[in-house]
């Protein structure tokens, strides 16, 4: 219980892990989140401002990350990016270092919305976006994550479980459904 409440930087989150079993076996069991936005520091403080003095600083969230990772294992950490802000190459570097560092990351495609301060900037094409999903995705299978994996962590429905799908790899209630077909 230390182990767990040490890796983070917010008081208020180490009281109620050290304070609640029953949370911190959730967390182990369910996954554990800590989401960044953005890697570049200018970025961050355009788009969520304050983010940094909350989290700590993009050091800090990096460090949590790995910590968590040693904490609860491989597959059992995520983080989400914000992609289509910075360009590709340093996305998928960012995503690299976090899946290779036992983080299952998931690509989230970034909207301009309005009365934001990116109001009327242009998102890039579905193609820069489905390149970039393929490319995340191939880093999770050489790196062994599973649908699993991918699933306990990302839960909802994304373009990755489907990848996952499409090349046989079903969640255990998936393969329930849907037997293995026979031999001919």
């Amino acid at each position: 219980m230390n182990a767990i409440a040490e890796g983070f930087a917010p008081r208020l989150l180490r009281e109620k892990l050290y304070s609640n079993i029953a949370l911190s076996e959730r967390l182990f069991n369910d996954g554990i989140a800590v989401d960044k936005a953005v890697r570049r520091t200018g970025l961050r403080s355009l788009l969520g401002p304050g983010k940094d003095v909350i989290c700590g600083g993009h050091k800090n969230w990096v460090d949590t990350l790995l910590h968590e990772v040693e904490v609860f294992g491989k597959g059992h950490v995520r983080s989400c990016f914000v992609t289509g802000i910075e360009p590709k190459a340093a996305t998928l570097e960012g995503i690299q270092f976090l899946i290779e560092s036992g983080v299952v990351t998931v690509p989230l495609q970034w909207n301009p919305n309005p009365g934001s301060a990116l109001e009327g900037h242009r998102a890039p094409t579905s193609e820069w976006y489905h390149d970039l999903v393929l490319k995340t995705y191939a880093l999770l299978r050489k790196n062994g994550f599973t649908h699993e994996d991918f699933y306990r962590c990302a839960g909802e429905e994304t373009i990755i479980n489907y990848l996952y799908e499409a090349d046989g790899d079903l969640l255990p209630w998936e393969r329930q459904i849907y037997p293995e077909p026979k031999a001919a």
